[in-house]
């Protein structure tokens, strides 16, 4: 046993358990406990969050990182989001001295941990994403990516029943790189279809003229279609047919989108 649950069990013994208002008397008296005796200790949710798991309660929890890291003035730290680029993180000097504080903290922390960030808080903007950032295991990782792994062998990409010749135009409705001269959403007629398709592994491939975008599927269902880009030059887009990321028009499905 170790000294957590030690404290936790002499907190539990004073309380008749078997009733609600033994369980939340209880609590209570963990949750007094935690700020007054566990300020500036990083175990502190992980004490409170025993003690509600063994008393059948929700979890209270404290903003222990930010309690004790302390943040410099005139810090400010905005989140935005954009369909091209994801979530951009834009941050003064301070503000970047202060994520760089709460993190090395984080990192010291046990694993489960975080720290809320609040657009109605200093330092974010009031623009900004609110923001949560955990620490967790190499494990936590680990079972997530074997879980998507997992779930495309279950449910495998669909075949479309198209053949590259018959493609006319071309939309792309995933996130793109911020450096490839098309745009999301935007529908770009197809210029020609190349004959051989350039070989890669599985992985994101970008070029002046050419960008080759992952799928985890097929290897023998890419194809590369010729456009005209954003700045009117010749742009490749190595693509697999069945992409739902992707979106292929043959001639007739554009004639009837515009009439």
């Amino acid at each position: 046993m170790n000294e957590i649950e030690k404290v936790i069990k002499e907190i539990l013994s004073r309380y008749d358990l078997s009733k609600r208002e033994g369980r939340n008397a209880a609590y209570e008296d963990c949750i007094e406990y935690a700020e007054t005796k566990m300020v500036g200790d990083l175990r502190c949710n992980t004490f409170l969050r025993t003690a509600a798991q063994m008393l059948e309660k929700d979890p209270v929890e404290f903003d222990v990182i930010r309690d004790i890291v302390e943040m410099p003035d005139g810090a400010r730290i905005d989140i935005a989001y954009d369909d091209r680029h994801g979530f951009m993180l834009t941050a003064n000097n301070e503000g970047i001295e202060y994520l760089i504080d709460l993190l090395a903290l984080l990192a010291e922390a046990p694993e489960g941990e975080h720290v809320h960030l609040f657009n109605d808080e200093d330092p974010l903007s009031p623009i900004s994403f609110n923001a949560v950032i955990y620490h967790e295991s190499s494990e936590w990782f680990k079972k997530a990516e074997d879980e998507v792994n997992e779930q495309k062998q279950v449910n495998p990409a669909r075949k479309r029943v198209i053949q590259p010749e018959e493609i006319f135009a071309v939309q792309l409705v995933g996130n793109l790189p911020e450096d490839i001269p098309v745009l999301r959403d935007k529908i770009y007629r197809t210029d020609r279809i190349i004959d051989k398709v350039p070989d890669y592994d599985d992985e994101d491939v970008i070029d002046d003229k050419m960008w080759r975008k992952p799928f985890a599927g097929d290897k023998d269902r890419y194809v590369c279609i010729e456009i005209t880009d954003d700045y009117s030059e010749d742009f490749k887009l190595i693509l697999n047919l069945d992409d739902s990321d992707v979106i292929f028009f043959k001639k007739d499905d554009l004639e009837h989108l515009f009439g």
